[in-house]
């Protein structure tokens, strides 16, 4: 009987042994995948911090870095896809997750990775990036022409960003350089002014310029002020907005 007992008690640790290791390997396979996800992932304090870093356009990619010739443009909640460059082709609202560095656009997450944003099958890089196309009326593999993919908001430049205080105010200054081949008129840029920890605790936006439009080439201030706040020691200054003349 003792040993019929025994070997009960037995089996019975041995399967309490393999569960251990079980529930111990679950753990570990876990946190392995929870380490490699958030390897790289670049973390926001606020949804205000993420959405003023992530302003502007982005050429969407495939995995393998080629260009597919379209632009993810992030205009403050919305994210509107250009295709190929001829338009806004549809607009849909954006889900901020700062604190796990996501975002969600489209029904998809894409992960916000040393400047970039990135989703199961494409990559999306900041401002523009090189694209080869082809002459289809003469094609010859051998000659090809690469030319510089972009919209408007990578066009006109933000530069000379300066801050000061006066009395009652915390301001910033800077210029716009038309860079593109359009005229723009009604440029309005936003800015986000932060602490030096990067946290955003105030914003403003105003117009570079108006219906007199800015030239290929051309170049103009702006300026954005907020109540004074001596915390204040940096501003991320994006164009918000603008029409073509």
């Amino acid at each position: 009987m003792s040993k019929i007992n025994c070997k009960v008690n037995h089996n019975r640790t041995k399967a309490i042994i393999i569960i251990l290791i079980v529930i111990i390997a679950i753990f570990l396979i876990g946190l392995v995948m929870c380490l490699s996800q958030s390897k790289g992932k670049i973390q926001f304090d606020s949804e205000e911090e993420m959405r003023s870093s992530l302003q502007g356009a982005w050429t969407i990619c495939f995995n393998d870095g080629e260009s597919t010739g379209d632009q993810l443009i992030i205009d403050g909640d919305l994210g509107k896809l250009d295709i190929d460059g001829v338009g806004i082709k549809y607009s849909q609202t954006i889900e901020w997750e700062p604190n796990k560095g996501i975002l969600k656009w489209d029904d998809t997450i894409y992960i916000v990775d040393n400047n970039t944003l990135k989703s199961s099958d494409r990559i999306y890089k900041r401002g523009t990036v090189e694209k080869t196309t082809y002459d289809f009326e003469d094609w010859d593999s051998s000659k090809n022409t690469t030319e510089k993919l972009g919209n408007d908001y990578t066009m006109l430049q933000v530069s000379n960003v300066k801050i000061e205080s006066d009395t009652n105010y915390t301001v910033c200054t800077g210029i716009v350089t038309n860079n593109g081949r359009n005229t723009y008129k009604f440029i309005e840029v936003k800015g986000a002014f932060k602490t030096s920890n990067g946290t955003v605790v105030d914003t403003d936006s105003s117009y570079a310029c108006g219906n007199e439009g800015l030239d290929v080439g051309e170049s103009t201030s702006f300026r954005l002020s907020v109540p004074k706040n001596d915390s204040i020691t940096s501003c991320d200054v994006n164009v918000f907005d603008y029409a073509i003349k």
